[in-house]
């Protein structure tokens, strides 16, 4: 039992990770207990791995995001089970996570359908821009050096090809580079510096601002509806281990609160949430419903990432034909104009 959860180290398939959590939710929501849902589970092929594993943790007194944290589930599934047992409800946070791995499994589907014919492409276009800045370009300079020809026009065309080669690579080399660091060394910097770099990189900032907004005003929304105080469900989700950024923040928001800042102002002082969702939260002081509002709000938030995330997806497949046809009309100028343009001078 312990090699086979020693050996998963890979994060599951979303398929795979929202077939288990909707099962227990549904099973959950028919009024099984926990453990009983889990002993259901193990008679279920596709669900008895993960299932065998909860059961085991389980036993060993860990905690539900601990549990899924070991299975390598995604860092939403894990924030949401840390939420879980003090919002009550739980069949209902893991209808709410499936929702979520359900959106993300769809989009992520369309976008390697998008990229698919273009990524193809444009590594083509690569191959050739490659053989072309390295080999064929240093010949027909050196063949227009021996021939003791010079052209104007040919010189500033072969210069203007050879920089937008040259950037090309350059361009995909710093992606690379950035994906790396942000992938490999970006958790080892303090977090304060990492939401800096976040709240400066486009898009980037516009994308885990929605997300960070989207969690917040959820969160929130579910912790205070048990009654908590502002400062104890900020306090609760302060002590949450697994968004970084969103600790960051809230612990910033109560020190601020400490201070004697009113909290729609201190939420101001975060550039990575929304500034609506101060709005939310200033509105609230007056009519006092701020848990059925930061519900919808949550719901707008989500709603908006999902049109501007298929929004991106139209302009991605376009853009990369306009690059591989720029690359390609590129070879075809290197190659032909300056043979046509040396023809026609003799």
């Amino acid at each position: 039992m312990r090699l086979a959860i020693l050996k998963r180290h890979k994060s599951p398939p979303l398929a795979h990770q929202i077939y288990v959590l909707n099962r227990i939710g549904l099973l959950l929501k028919k009024g099984y207990s926990f453990l009983k849902t889990i002993e259901f589970l193990l008679l279920d092929k596709k669900a008895r791995h993960d299932a065998s594993v909860i059961q085991e943790k389980l036993r060993e007194g860990k905690r539900l995001d601990e549990i899924f944290r070991d299975l390598s589930y995604s860092k939403s599934v894990t924030l949401f089970m840390y939420f879980a047992p003090a919002q009550g409800n739980v069949h209902e946070v893991f209808q709410h996570c499936v929702q979520l791995l359900h959106m993300q499994d769809t989009y992520q589907g369309k976008l390697r359908k998008t990229l698919q014919y273009p990524a193809i492409l444009f590594s083509f276009a690569s191959l050739m821009m490659a053989y072309l800045r390295f080999f064929l370009l240093p010949s027909f300079l050196t063949l227009y050096d021996s021939l003791h020809y010079s052209s104007r026009f040919i010189t500033h065309l072969l210069r203007a090809i050879n920089g937008f080669l040259l950037g090309s690579f350059v361009l995909m080399i710093a992606i690379v580079i950035l994906w790396i660091v942000w992938k490999f060394i970006m958790h080892h910097f303090p977090i304060g510096k990492q939401v800096e770099w976040m709240e400066r990189i486009p898009l980037m900032n516009t994308y885990v601002s929605s997300q960070l907004t989207y969690l917040f005003a959820y969160h929130y929304s579910a912790l205070s509806r048990t009654g908590l105080s502002a400062q104890r469900t900020l306090a609760v989700m302060e002590r949450q281990p697994h968004y970084p950024a969103l600790k960051h923040y809230t612990y910033q928001i109560l020190q601020q609160l400490e201070n004697g800042v009113r909290l729609p102002i201190a939420l101001t002082s975060c550039a990575l949430l929304h500034p609506t969702l101060s709005e939310v939260f200033s509105r609230n002081e007056q009519d006092g419903q701020l848990d059925e509002d930061l519900e919808t709000y949550a719901e707008l938030i989500m709603t908006q990432l999902e049109g501007s995330i298929v929004k991106g997806m139209t302009f991605i497949q376009p853009i990369f034909m306009i690059m591989c046809g720029a690359s390609i009309i590129s070879i075809y100028l290197a190659i032909m104009m300056p043979l046509f343009q040396w023809m026609n001078n003799f």
